[in-house]
């Protein structure tokens, strides 16, 4: 039996790019930006380094 909840999450490049930008702006802490959005600090902190290029292809889902 699977918890409620549990199915992972699939989010569109272009909501990606959204939250980097909106995380980037500065204007609140990414912690509050990522509960505003409903995702984890984590996953948004991830997307922001995979921007920088630190890590691969975020913008392709064949790494994801």
């Amino acid at each position: 039996m699977k918890k409620k909840g549990s199915e992972r999450r699939v989010h569109t490049k272009e909501f990606k790019a959204e939250a980097v930008a909106l995380a980037e702006k500065r204007e609140k802490p990414i912690s509050q930006v990522a509960k505003d959005l409903g995702i984890n600090e984590n996953v948004l902190r991830r997307w922001m380094k995979q921007k920088q290029g630190r890590w691969c292809c975020l913008w392709s889902y064949q790494c994801l």
